[in-house]
């Protein structure tokens, strides 16, 4: 199984009921999904990938006015999911790789890879991004 699947049948399976019982109020400010630098993330995932950064897991993004409001509750339900899921896992993360899956601040994410935290204004903004940030 490719680890964009695994993603996807993990968040239908656990991460949506549980954002729809715990997080209802919210669910139409939360984004889900699975980027990032990682074989997986571009469907090149094969069983020696899975040795690192590969497991079941999700993104769940929220700005930064609902990271404060609601983001460390959200990253708790988070943490409380199945590790396990259809005989994979745990997800084991490189350091500094934890961001990739678990809640994240949209912002703080996008700064991340672009060293912007908000759209670039121009294309003299968008030619200082790195060729590699922007295939996430």
């Amino acid at each position: 199984m490719k680890g964009l699947e695994l993603a996807e049948q993990y968040f239908y399976t656990h991460g949506r009921p549980m954002l729809e019982s715990h997080f209802s109020e919210w669910t139409d400010r939360i984004a889900a999904g699975l980027v990032g630098p990682g074989s997986e993330c571009y469907g090149f995932d094969d069983h020696l990938s899975r040795d690192h950064d590969w497991g079941p897991g999700f993104c769940l993004w929220v700005n930064r006015e609902d990271y404060r409001w609601f983001g460390k509750k959200l990253q708790a339900s988070y943490r409380d999911l199945p590790q396990i899921f259809k005989g994979f896992g745990p997800r084991q993360c490189s350091p500094g790789e934890e961001h990739h899956v678990g809640v994240v601040e949209i912002e703080g994410f996008f700064q991340r890879y672009t060293g912007l935290d908000h759209p670039p204004g121009d294309m003299q903004a968008w030619l200082r991004i790195p060729e590699e940030a922007l295939s996430l």
